[in-house]
């Protein structure tokens, strides 16, 4: 998988981890530009700082050219 722009994912923090995980086969992710990754809740209860969701199946190459925003999260490697 190759981004080079911004994503934007949806979680619903009361499922906890039993959110959708973008698989990648091949085992390879590769940022190619610099963009914004989005993280929005669905559910009843705000992002919190510590909530966590794995939303990549593999880490992220480049990964830090990426910003992340949305309810005080951060980008774990």
């Amino acid at each position: 998988m190759t981004n080079g722009g911004n994503i934007l994912i949806r979680v619903n923090k009361s499922l906890a981890q039993s959110n959708d995980l973008i698989f990648v086969t091949g085992g390879i992710i590769t940022n190619t530009g610099t963009g914004t990754v989005t993280i929005t809740n669905i559910g009843a209860d705000p992002l919190a700082v510590g909530d966590w969701f794995q939303i990549f199946s593999e880490a992220v190459g480049n990964g830090a050219a990426l910003k992340v925003a949305g309810g005080g999260v951060t980008w774990r490697r």
